[in-house]
């Protein structure tokens, strides 16, 4: 478990259901629910949820908050509802305030910065015409070519990828996924577990209709295995993730 983040199971979580408000009744809808209060930097999210849901939400919370924060603390008021506070990773913030500027928000100095460096970067490597593959392979190939990976640098989000070049998991995909959002491919991370033991973070992209695997961090750490543009059963053999809350990725 990311060391920064707390099992839910520690907070006795009960089933969280009201008479009153939205009260969801699978995971996407729960994704879905927590992402529109994310989209717009809610410092709280509050979730309920249908009592047969409660051991997957369990289960897959990390899976679904991840794509948006680093950490989030969470409490259970006495009628049953969930209210999680997250910390808001540093490319959702940047890409919140680029795709939605009427909302007002204001970057900190190191997040212009990163974002600074994540246009150049796809300023330099993505040339007009390219297919969408090879714009991946470029951002991918020019991220794992600098990058180090680091483990004391938990939390160190785009930032650390992008301006010091080093980084675990999470700054890799983090990294990765704002540069592929400027470059205009739709991509998100993904969380889950590397050989059934560890956990582990990288990116879904999407080309051509097509949603494949990109794990730059294992391309740093294992370069002798090919880890870009991956289906589900290619990647499947060495990873685990939250399968109720991504479309399939196949060729």
């Amino acid at each position: 478990m990311h060391p920064c983040l707390l099992p839910v199971s520690v907070f006795c979580v009960a089933p969280a259901v009201a008479a009153q408000g939205t009260v969801c009744t699978d995971l996407p809808e729960v994704q879905e629910h927590l992402l529109a209060g994310a989209r717009r930097l809610e410092p709280e999210l509050h979730l309920r949820v249908v009592p047969a849901l409660q051991p997957a939400l369990q289960k897959y919370l990390f899976c679904i908050t991840s794509q948006f924060c680093f950490k989030f603390r969470m409490r259970q008021m006495p009628d049953g509802e969930l209210i999680l506070t997250p910390q808001y990773a540093d490319d959702w913030r940047i890409i919140q305030c680029l795709t939605h500027p009427q909302a007002g928000i204001r970057l900190t100095e190191r997040e212009e910065k990163t974002l600074a460096e994540a246009r150049r970067r796809v300023a330099a490597l993505v040339k007009p015409g390219m297919p969408r593959a090879a714009v991946v392979k470029a951002l991918h190939d020019d991220l794992v070519g600098r990058m180090h990976y680091k483990p004391s640098r938990w939390m160190g989000g785009a930032a650390a990828a992008l301006l010091e070049d080093e980084g675990v998991c999470e700054a890799y995909a983090r990294a990765l996924g704002l540069m592929l959002h400027l470059a205009d491919i739709p991509s998100r991370k993904v969380f889950g577990m590397l050989d059934g033991r560890t956990t582990h973070e990288w990116n879904i992209v999407c080309i051509d209709g097509l949603r494949l695997h990109v794990d730059a961090t294992l391309s740093s750490t294992r370069p002798g295995s090919s880890w870009l543009l991956l289906t589900d059963t290619a990647l499947s053999r060495t990873h685990s993730w939250c399968r109720p809350l991504l479309p399939p990725a196949e060729k």
